[in-house]
């Protein structure tokens, strides 16, 4: 089943970064190219000259971004800002909350971690996925990961323990002060505890062979891992199973941990050819009852409150409530199995995104190509791009549960892209790994 290790982290040199806001991002995916420009602006050892770097003038096959990268290691090793642990260990990381209100949970919330590294291997008992991905990212990862050689963040994967044996121990260690706490640009509260003690160590290690483990966050990511292993194992003559290339940092989080957060990711729709919204909610009625609401606000409790699966719509400066009539169409609609079709966003795609009898008709091409939809978390966010003009419409659904998630990864199906939005996201640059 799931193997982890301790291993010699990489760490920001607390003597020459004494302040981690400078120098830590959030995950690659979550970076806009603002946001990119911003965080090389605010120091030169920031991590994102290593995770996402720039494309200059004149780069070639051997002269890039990825290059640099690997450049900008080697300095910050030789500078004394980057450090290797002195002993193979693991980390307790604990990201304290106020979760968005949609959440609806009570806070502050305080999700528990454990940083390791995992043995790799395929998908199958042992690492589940949930989600489907996209060919590019991974080549995207795949090029910085063959060229620097480091984890610069962990994948976040879910595991099943109702007990709470493994944050029992966390409890233990995380007593006395962390050698990381800081407070992250997103208000999330940051800390981290080096866990040395070999006792301590075997028992995770031992805890987790009889684990399965679930992709929740860097699918890509991981596939990307196993493809470097796949060409790493073909160029080392004497393989022994202990080179880094076999590894992958990863944050481990209990489902049953009272800090794990989904948030539900909406949908903005932009260029579908002659869009209007009226039309699209007359065709979405064979299927849906569709209720004008008042605000925001109500129409998030409706959501939230109704038995069938709902949505809501915003354009044209009003919100709609879009209720579910009858279950029993969704068998026409959605392949696979009940677990499949009781997902909000299964139903949001098949009935009201791809179809083109009771939906907007963007074909399942078009939605993985990008384009017609855009991702998002916060809803004020989609209702100003519609009122500007920027998207013609709004979706809103409910967030995914974690029930739902270990359904899907234990039957082997896979969820639609952007199915899951687990908050906070875990940061780049607080603890890395050689590979």
């Amino acid at each position: 089943m799931a193997k982890i290790r301790p291993f010699r982290g990489i760490r920001y040199n607390p003597e020459k970064i004494r302040d981690l806001s400078r120098v830590v991002t959030q995950p690659y995916d979550k970076i806009t190219p603002k946001k990119q420009e911003e965080y090389y602006q605010r120091d030169e050892y920031n991590v994102i000259r290593v995770t996402l770097g720039k494309e200059e003038l004149g780069d070639d096959e051997n002269h890039n971004k990825y290059s640099r990268a690997r450049e900008y290691l080697g300095k910050w090793f030789q500078e004394g800002v980057l450090l290797r642990e002195g002993t193979p260990s693991l980390y307790a990381y604990y990201q304290t909350f106020t979760p968005p209100s949609q959440a609806g949970m009570p806070v502050p919330l305080t999700r528990k971690g454990l940083i390791a590294h995992l043995i790799l291997e395929p998908f199958g008992s042992g690492v589940r996925p949930h989600e489907e991905t996209l060919s590019k990212p991974k080549a995207d990862r795949l090029n910085l990961l063959r060229t620097a050689r480091v984890n610069t963040g962990q994948i976040f994967m879910l595991y099943s323990d109702p007990g709470q044996q493994v944050n029992q121990i966390l409890t233990e260690e995380t007593q006395r002060a962390p050698e990381i706490d800081w407070v992250a640009e997103d208000g999330v509260r940051e800390k981290v505890w080096v866990i040395q003690n070999p006792n301590q160590v075997s028992l995770l290690v031992e805890i987790f062979v009889d684990k399965q483990l679930l992709i929740a966050d860097g699918h890509h990511r991981y596939e990307t891992a196993l493809t470097y292993q796949e060409e790493m194992k073909t160029n080392t003559p004497h393989y022994t199973g202990e080179e880094g290339f076999n590894f992958r940092m990863v944050t481990l989080v209990s489902m049953e941990d009272p800090g794990l957060v989904i948030l539900p990711t909406h949908r903005l729709i932009h260029q579908v050819e002659g869009f209007n919204l009226l039309d699209f909610l007359k065709k979405a009625e064979q299927f849906f009852r569709i209720e004008p609401q008042k605000n925001q606000e109500v129409l998030f409790d409706f959501m939230k409150t109704e038995e069938n699966q709902s949505f809501g719509v915003y354009g044209e400066k009003k919100y709609y409530l879009l209720n579910l009539k009858d279950r029993s169409i969704l068998d026409q609609f959605i392949k696979g199995s009940s677990v499949m079709r009781s997902l909000d966003v299964a139903v949001l795609h098949s009935l009201l995104i791809e179809s083109s009898e009771g939906g907007l008709g963007i074909s399942e091409d078009e939605v993985k190509r990008g384009g017609k939809i855009s991702y998002l978390r916060d809803a004020d966010e989609g209702v100003r791009s519609v009122d500007q003009g920027d998207a013609q419409c709004c979706l809103f659904l409910n967030p995914t549960r974690v029930e739902q998630v270990r359904a899907m990864a234990e039957r082997g199906e896979r969820m639609p892209q952007k199915s899951t939005d687990f908050f906070p996201k875990l940061l780049s640059g607080m603890v890395m790994a050689e590979v």
